[in-house]
């Protein structure tokens, strides 16, 4: 049975946590996402940068050198003390880890799930719940 999950991403460096964000809503089978961590290398920072990077609380940066990882959090002040930037020819690894986690949503409107960009699922959302289109 199809449900729907909002996705909440947090971002830790160094073990504290630098930020939180609210990375939307999904619509997938009952029991198939499941809440993860993600490790981030240098090896892996491109990929997963490129795939989810608009969720991260840091951008990255592209230098002769290498790459520069920059954060960003809410205040500036915490940004100053607690997460400085990463220089990829001063330190050799990173301890930068993603976690996803996902909460079900009990409600949503009929409007939105007809607003729903992949209609196949949409519609076999709506026919679980005995609503035919």
């Amino acid at each position: 049975m199809l449900k729907f999950y909002k996705c909440f991403v947090t971002t830790y460096h160094n073990g504290k946590k630098v930020n939180e964000v609210y990375g939307g809503r999904c619509l997938e089978e009952e029991g198939k996402l499941q809440d993860h961590t993600e490790k981030i290398t240098w090896d892996n920072l491109e990929e997963k940068y490129r795939k989810g990077g608009f969720n991260y609380a840091f951008t990255v940066f592209n230098f002769k050198k290498g790459r520069l990882i920059s954060f960003f959090t809410n205040t500036f002040l915490d940004c100053l003390r607690n997460h400085r930037d990463i220089k990829e020819w001063k330190e050799k690894e990173i301890d930068i880890e993603i976690k996803y986690e996902y909460e079900e949503i009990d409600c949503i409107s009929i409007n939105d799930v007809l607003k729903w960009p992949n209609i196949e699922k949409a519609t076999q959302y709506l026919n679980e719940r005995g609503l035919t289109i």
